[in-house]
């Protein structure tokens, strides 16, 4: 990372962007609360599609920060940079605006990881390749990436019945499968199709008695490099 952006110090959703290397700029939403210092650090995957400036920005307004809200937390949605968030540069980028993200002291205890659809496929390999940047993940309709078999991290898994894009049942054989089940909770609810993101809200927003207990638990690690 050669530049940082400039901080902002006020309480609300801001576009920033910092350059990674001379003519890339990693972009991203930051929605700052009252008080950054100690609070809750919650990273956004945002879904496919075509990628615009900020792209992220409506999966915090409309699902992440509202459903979070009690948490007062600090949150960052990211722009992927090419796609697909599982690649090299996005998985450098990503990890370099962790490090950035520190100029606000954020709580090291509490580090959520979340996404929807191709982020939530970005969630599981970001908890399996770097589980100590984190304390718990949450992947909203999606699955997990090619070669991720382990649940690294407590994991709440929230999916819907009625997904036609990345099917219940194929979810459900790739979790049976996997290592470290006992960090893993499924919420499976019915009737939402894939693209109706804000429904998935009320679900979101119910996992936070799970992530209490998550980070409340004794002998949580802190993150690390």
């Amino acid at each position: 990372m050669s530049s940082a952006p400039g901080w902002p110090d006020s309480a609300g959703l801001h576009d920033l962007a910092f350059e990674l290397a001379p003519g890339l700029e990693q972009r991203f939403t930051l929605a700052l609360p009252e008080r950054p210092a100690g609070a809750p650090l919650v990273l956004a995957l945002h879904y496919g599609g075509t990628v615009m400036p900020w792209y992220g920005r409506a999966l915090v307004e409309g699902l992440v920060a509202p459903a979070l809200e009690p948490l007062a937390p600090l949150v960052c949605a990211p722009e992927s940079l090419d796609g697909d968030w599982t690649s090299a540069a996005n998985e450098r980028a990503v990890l370099a605006l962790l490090d950035a993200l520190e100029h606000y002291r954020p709580d090291a205890r509490r580090r959520l990881i979340t996404g929807y659809s191709k982020g939530a496929i970005g969630t599981w390999f970001f908890a399996f390749r770097h589980p100590r940047r984190f304390t718990a993940a949450i992947p909203i309709a999606g699955t997990l990436p090619a070669g991720v078999d382990d649940c690294r991290l407590p994991t709440r898994v929230i999916h819907s019945s009625a997904d036609r894009v990345f099917p219940v049942g194929d979810l459900e054989t790739r979790l049976a499968a996997i290592g470290n089940a006992a960090n893993l909770s499924t919420e499976l609810l019915t009737g939402l199709d894939h693209f109706d993101v804000m429904g998935f809200r009320p679900a979101l927003a119910a996992s936070l008695p799970w992530l209490e207990e998550v980070w409340n638990a004794p002998d949580r690690l802190t993150p690390s490099d």
